[in-house]
């Protein structure tokens, strides 16, 4: 019998999951940021990967793409 296998499971690169998110939400850059409440620069500084977003903020993004209703009040 041979033991059990494992496999690590690896954080997701905030820029990869950024660019994913951002665009599934299907929001222009000026609407994405109104949604996030953060300003156009910051989602700009995202986007050229010089600042990664925290994980709240990820989260806020997830929540964004999976609910087309919350998209549009925060938007």
């Amino acid at each position: 019998m041979y033991p059990p296998t494992y496999t690590l499971q690896t954080k997701p690169n905030p820029f990869s999951e950024f660019e994913r998110l951002r665009k599934g939400s299907g929001l222009k850059t000026d609407e994405f940021a109104r949604a996030m409440g953060v300003s156009v620069a910051m989602v700009m500084e995202w986007e050229s990967k010089r600042e990664k977003p925290t994980p709240a903020e990820l989260k806020l993004m997830r929540l964004i793409q999976a609910n087309p209703d919350l998209r549009k009040q925060l938007a």
